[in-house]
């Protein structure tokens, strides 16, 4: 799994079977992510169930905290939907 913000706000990533794409506004704190579209292979159900979940809570995502390489996304009450890591540092 993973996720790259790319510039011109596109996002993009690979949820485990299927690569997926779309958009992100972002903010001083806050995140929005999506709508979000992706290919349409199929692979083993609890892959696809992992793949839902993963870019359910990429949409979910409305507040953001970076810390260092670790990024928090959280919904919109403030619930941690996603822990994420950077690893295409120098």
């Amino acid at each position: 799994l993973f996720v790259r913000f790319e510039a011109h706000d596109k996002i993009a990533g690979h949820g485990g079977c299927n690569r997926f794409f779309g958009t992100y506004r972002i903010g001083a704190a806050d995140l929005a992510i999506g709508p979000l579209a992706s290919t349409r292979k199929a692979c083993q159900p609890a892959i696809m169930a992992r793949e839902a979940a993963f870019m359910a809570a990429l949409e979910r995502t409305r507040l953001y905290l970076r810390d260092g390489v670790k990024l928090t996304l959280k919904d919109a009450r403030g619930v941690t939907v996603l822990r994420l890591a950077q690893t295409d540092w120098d």
